[in-house]
């Protein structure tokens, strides 16, 4: 029964269309929508999804500050993974490891966020959310700035790690290929160029 049921096609529609969803939500946020932390006089949203989407765009705005985008993202990369790696049959240590390791991206970011920009007076509650401001107000008290920062630039690099399932070696090792094939090309260039100077 589970073999005649496309799980993967569908759960990879469903995420696409929740990804777009929640991207225009957060992309129409307009500081006068309704939205919980406030009473709004309109009777109308602008937000592109409705009151629904102001209401969303203001809950995770608020949480979350700037932040927020990590959703759709986080959803589009659940659907890579499940396009590329068809075969893979997910455990629940490793659902719980890809949970953890998105809960620890959030938080890195967020007070990242609290710590090194300042609001613009368009957020609910600045550029990192409550939990930015929550979070960074606490660790700066116990680990100072620079400690903080430096913690929560590791939870963020761990946590995508293990989120996406990748390896921050193979990366590198990409990023190192494709700038010996760019300085490659650039030295190539370079002595054509002075090769019909001199001509």
């Amino acid at each position: 029964m589970q073999d005649s049921i496309p799980f993967r096609e569908i759960s990879l529609v469903a995420l696409v269309a929740s990804g777009l969803i929640v991207a225009l939500a957060i992309g129409s946020y307009s500081p006068t929508d309704v939205a919980f932390s406030y009473t709004s006089t309109q009777a109308i949203s602008e937000n592109l999804i409705g009151n629904a989407g102001a209401v969303f765009a203001g809950v995770v705005l608020w949480s979350f500050g700037w932040v927020a985008w990590v959703l759709p993202m986080m959803l589009a990369i659940i659907g890579w993974r499940l396009v590329k790696h068809r075969e893979e049959t997910a455990t629940w240590q490793v659902t719980l490891i890809r949970t953890l390791g998105w809960i620890g991206v959030v938080i890195g970011l967020c007070v990242l966020m609290d710590l090194h920009f300042t609001g613009d007076g368009t957020l609910p509650a600045g550029p990192g959310g409550m939990i930015g401001a929550s979070f960074g107000s606490v660790g700066t008290s116990l680990m100072g700035w620079i400690g903080l920062t430096l913690l929560m630039i590791s939870l963020v690099l761990i946590g995508a790690q293990a989120a996406a399932g990748f390896s921050w070696a193979a990366v590198a090792e990409r990023v190192g290929h494709l700038l010996e094939v760019v300085g490659a090309g650039l030295q190539n260039l370079w002595i054509r160029l002075r090769r019909d100077g001199a001509a």
